[in-house]
């Protein structure tokens, strides 16, 4: 069987809601602001990272050409 609420303790249980949603409205913005700094944080070292590699890899592509192509010219 369920209890009637009066005037009063319902308006006081609106507030109570009310209040209760803002605060977890107010947790989930500072959640996805915490989350979007920090996959910023994370994103910007590892792109310089993944950059540096992309160019030791060249670089060590290149010098192995390099060394094939001097030793080609030398059977030759």
């Amino acid at each position: 069987m369920s209890k009637m609420l009066n005037n009063d303790e319902y308006k006081q249980t609106l507030t109570l809601e009310k209040h209760a949603r803002q605060e977890a409205e107010k947790s989930l913005r500072q959640r996805d602001e915490f989350i979007s700094i920090a996959a910023h944080e994370l994103n910007t070292p590892l792109a310089a990272l993944t950059l540096q590699l992309h160019l030791l890899k060249n670089l060590s592509l290149k010098v192995i050409i390099k060394k094939i192509i001097i030793k080609l010219f030398q059977i030759y």
